[in-house]
């Protein structure tokens, strides 16, 4: 609609089209028949309808929320060994805040397609397992094992950067030249 304030146009946008959901609903009733159900995709899709602007702060919110509680995670670093899961919990939780700030930008079903992507899908995979993992070597033994949390962190950063260089071309390529150069 138009913003009345600054006197401009703002467009709402959604992250997959709607008609297809409005066409069936309107045919179900001229037909008299009972409406289908939504899909998951469309009702996630239907909850994330805001403009870009809208969309453009949260992003910003998420990733400076998410840097935050990282940052906040390493200076507490040193009680690792004393309240690794508290410390596993913040990293772990950092992280995720600042995955959720894409959701914002491309929408998640359209995130969750990139991450499966073929060359994405393996390090997404890391990237997941590694979040969970670093959770469950923090709460799950009865007393929590800080070097296991470490080790699921650090392959969380791994992962992380690994992922990250895929939407960046040729970065994979580069950086692989680079440890080649520094390693040999």
């Amino acid at each position: 609609g138009i913003n009345a304030e600054y006197g401009t146009l703002e467009r709402k946008t959604t992250f997959m089209p709607s008609f297809g959901k409005r066409a069936r609903r309107y045919r179900a009733q001229l037909l008299g028949e009972e409406p289908e159900e939504d899909t998951l995709a469309e009702e996630i899709n239907e909850l994330c309808t805001c403009s870009y602007k809208t969309r453009l702060y949260g992003f910003i919110a998420c990733v400076c929320l998410g840097m935050c509680i990282s940052f906040i995670s390493f200076l507490s670093f040193g009680t690792v060994a004393t309240r690794p899961a508290q410390w596993a919990t913040l990293y772990t939780l950092g992280n995720i805040v600042s995955l959720a700030a894409t959701f914002f930008l491309v929408g998640p079903m359209r995130q969750i397609r990139q991450m499966t992507k073929p060359t994405r899908y393996i390090a997404a995979i890391i990237y997941v397992l590694s979040l969970i993992g670093t959770l469950c070597a923090a709460f799950i033994p009865e007393k929590p094992n800080a070097l296991l949390c470490i080790v699921c962190v650090i392959v969380q950063f791994c992962a992380l950067f690994w992922y990250s260089l895929s939407y960046i071309p040729f970065a994979r390529r580069m950086f692989k030249s680079c440890a080649k150069t520094i390693i040999v």
